[in-house]
């Protein structure tokens, strides 16, 4: 498989003719020696670089939705362990995930 490609080439033979069909139009010339596109495979890839960048746009959205973390934590700990260890770190962690909710319980009580 060619590095660059991230389908099996005869995968992208099959794809790439059911395409011309589908147009009807060839849009490669292919020699032994060269690929280059037709005028009509350069108009196709034209506009449609735009739909490609517009689809990534919104697959990013859509994951970027629900693979962000909501809700709420609720820590507990020792009131040592709390101010030297989570302290210093809270800031940059509620920076990362604003849509949490974070709930400290400090004490220095035994938990049984």
């Amino acid at each position: 498989m060619d590095e660059t490609c991230a389908y099996p080439l005869p995968r992208v033979s099959r794809i790439v003719a059911e395409l011309q069909a589908d147009l009807g139009v060839r849009l490669f010339n292919r020699t032994t020696r060269q690929l280059n596109l037709t005028e009509a495979g350069t108009e196709f890839v034209q506009k449609s670089s735009g739909l490609l960048e517009e689809l990534d746009v919104m697959r990013s959205a859509v994951r970027d939705r629900h693979e962000t973390h909501r809700g709420r934590l609720r820590v507990s700990c020792v009131t040592a362990f709390g101010n030297e260890c989570l302290a210093p770190v809270l800031p940059e962690f509620k920076r990362r995930y604003p849509q949490l909710d974070i709930s400290m319980d400090l004490g220095n009580r035994l938990v049984a």
